[in-house]
């Protein structure tokens, strides 16, 4: 049970960093198209 636990609270922090990394690029790409 504490392997599906942890498995699970590392399938969701591996969604968060997805997340993140996805709004960061989108970010860096309307800089980029400002220039």
């Amino acid at each position: 049970m504490s392997l599906y636990c942890s498995y699970g609270n590392m399938k969701q922090g591996y969604m968060r960093e997805i997340d993140n990394a996805r709004t960061e690029n989108k970010v860096l790409f309307e800089q980029r198209n400002e220039y």
